[in-house]
């Protein structure tokens, strides 16, 4: 059985928050491990059931951010898995964390332990609108505390998801009314990548997003209106990110979408 739900953030969070979301899955011997692909967000977890590892049980907290990814991030369990989630944009965390974002997987981070335990009880039972409500008032109060001014990093990084990562560096630093080097030496100290490379996760997220909404779409047409400069940087750059090609991976939601399609195990909460 799976349990999924997302929620749309508040104003003022949503300026910093994609949404929030719910998951309860189970796993098995079988079905061991969740396959995290790269996207255009860093993802806030907090974990109330059976702990995710990477190599070894126990590896991971309670609580730890997934960062922006370069490759496919296999993560395990043994059990159910009862997670509340905030999906950021990656220049939304300044309010809310004193840290700076690393690729991969990141728990050197502070967390209210009596918020923490609060979510928890909710989502004991099974309380999934009043556990992610819980959340928002956090992030609400850390918002208000905070008195944030953006920084020019954070707009950058603003400007190449609006633009869906389709804009030059250079044109970029213009823009932002700094140097090439400065926001370069900046971006990569706030989010543990490159302009270049945030750009490449946000083309990427388009193209992945697209197909897995239509999996028949034509590659040739998806990697133009994705911004690739041709077919072959298409399937190189989509294939670092997810470990297959376009093709492969329309294939695999293809078998996927059949898969739901005869299956009363799933439950998808709207």
């Amino acid at each position: 059985m799976v349990t999924y739900k997302e929620f749309q953030p508040p104003d003022p969070l949503d300026q910093f928050i994609k949404c929030f979301w719910v998951l309860e899955k189970e796993y098995t011997c079988e079905t061991p491990v969740e396959n995290v692909l790269p996207d255009s967000y860093i993802e806030f977890i907090l974990n109330f059931g059976s702990p995710y590892y990477i190599k070894n049980e126990g590896d991971l907290p309670r609580a730890f951010m997934i960062g922006l990814l370069k490759k496919p991030l296999p993560l395990r369990a043994n059990g159910t898995v009862i997670i509340v989630c905030a999906r950021f944009f990656p220049w939304g965390l300044n309010p809310f964390f004193e840290m700076q974002v690393q690729q991969n997987v990141n728990t050197n981070f502070d967390f209210d332990e009596a918020i923490t335990k609060k979510i928890g009880g909710l989502l004991d039972g099974a309380k999934y609108d009043e556990a992610v409500m819980q959340l928002q008032s956090c992030f609400t109060e850390k918002y208000i505390r905070s008195g944030f001014d953006k920084k020019t990093v954070n707009a950058a990084a603003r400007i190449l998801y609006e633009e869906k990562g389709e804009c030059r560096i250079d044109d970029l630093a213009r823009m932002c009314f700094t140097t090439q080097r400065t926001l370069q030496r900046n971006f990569n100290s706030e989010f543990g990548v490159s302009p270049k490379s945030y750009a490449s996760n946000v083309r990427f997220d388009k193209a992945k997003k697209t197909l897995t909404h239509n999996p028949f779409s034509d590659l040739t047409q998806l990697a133009h209106d994705s911004g690739y400069y041709d077919q072959a940087h298409f399937i190189k750059e989509f294939k670092a990110f997810c470990g297959c090609t376009p093709s492969e991976f329309a294939e695999s939601i293809k078998r996927m979408s059949s898969i739901f399609a005869d299956s009363k195990n799933v439950v998808f909460l709207q």
